[in-house]
């Protein structure tokens, strides 16, 4: 997936079209390219490698864990160090 989402930023850049981007459209990009990492969980729990996920409850998943350690450091990192970050500079 990785080709992908440096794909879509290269066509940004490269058109330059990061200059008429609103917030509405920087959060549209966003969330649009990381919606295939937030749905594996749900749509294709085995991620077509026959993985023991599949049989586990939704909430007992490796992939749903990840994906909401994720979303809580995010919130530490954007909330708390984002402060402090700017503080000390």
């Amino acid at each position: 997936y990785t080709p992908v989402w440096i794909g879509c930023f290269a066509v940004i850049v490269g058109l330059q079209l990061y200059e008429s981007f609103t917030a509405t459209t920087y959060n549209v990009v966003c969330i649009g390219l990381s919606l295939p990492f937030l749905l594996q969980p749900l749509l294709i729990p085995d991620a077509l490698f026959h993985s023991p996920d599949a049989k586990r409850p939704f909430l007992q998943r490796y992939s749903t864990k990840a994906n909401l350690w994720l979303a809580v450091y995010s919130f530490i990192g954007n909330y708390w160090y984002t402060h402090y970050f700017y503080s000390v500079l």
